[in-house]
């Protein structure tokens, strides 16, 4: 585990302020962020399953199941197999098994909010990137997702997160997630039609309730975290002025109009 910085935390108001300002719009979609990767050098996709982002022979893939499972699961939601991409490593709940090469850069989509523990999972990708590596993130904006009416997350949170070596998902997060979460619609969002979360959200609650105990301590895959592009920066901020991350924001665009995810790129120093 990291140890907290010593000194006096002085600078983060001015920092994020700074931050915010390199909030940029310049990226229509997610076609136009991921044409900015150089995919000339190695990389490794973070939770391809069955939509990989990255192609070519210089792309390995990092997922939770082997390339045979996540076929099977594919096929079990109605999605096509033949996408999976051939898995390189498999990752458990201690986080990344042991990757004996490093990587010029690393992409996750809509992958990072899944994350339990997300300090230890950003020092896990720290430590397979070589100095100056990328990491691309694609994350989805809580405003205009299914994730509309949940509180965004501070860095306390992920802080606590942290120092607990939480490895599952709380009981609020599957709580969230199952009762009172809505539609996924980005265009009825932005015309500020949010949907009702109110229709049997007390049975809702009860199954949840009920999921989470018939799980006895195992992994629901539930989001743990929300973000706008804003708080996603002071997150960035927050965690390198307390030594908790090397990663330093290096772009972050905003949400396209009518879309439901924004676009960052951190740098490890």
């Amino acid at each position: 585990m990291k140890l907290f910085r010593n000194e006096h935390i002085h600078s983060d108001a001015q920092s994020a302020s700074n931050a915010h300002q390199s909030l940029q719009f310049n990226v229509a979609n997610r076609d136009e962020f991921l044409a900015q990767i150089p995919t000339d050098g190695k990389g490794i996709e973070i939770g391809p399953f069955a939509n990989p982002q990255l192609h070519g022979p210089n792309v390995k893939y990092l997922d939770v199941l082997t390339s045979e499972q996540l076929k099977q699961r594919a096929l079990a939601l109605g999605m096509d197999p033949e996408k999976v991409p051939q898995i390189s490593y498999i990752s458990n709940q201690n986080g990344f098994p042991d990757i004996p090469e490093m990587f010029d850069y690393a992409l996750s989509c809509h992958s990072i909010e899944h994350h339990p523990d997300l300090v230890k999972h950003l020092n896990q990708v720290e430590k397979i990137l070589l100095p100056g590596g990328k990491y691309f993130l694609i994350i989805p904006d809580k405003r205009y997702c299914f994730d509309h009416y949940l509180a965004e997350s501070t860095f306390v949170d992920i802080v606590g997160a942290f120092l607990e070596q939480r490895i599952v998902h709380t009981a609020k997060s599957v709580i969230e997630h199952r009762a009172l979460t809505t539609h996924n619609d980005p265009v009825a969002h932005f015309s500020g039609n949010h949907g009702d979360i109110l229709s049997n959200q007390h049975q809702r609650v009860l199954q949840a309730i009920s999921e989470f105990q018939n799980a006895s301590g195992s992994y629901i895959d539930v989001h743990a975290w929300q973000f706008v592009p804003e708080s996603f920066t002071e997150l960035i901020v927050n965690l390198n002025a307390l030594g908790l991350t090397s990663f330093k924001i290096t772009n972050i665009w905003n949400t396209p109009i009518n879309n439901l995810e924004f676009f960052v790129t951190l740098t490890n120093a």
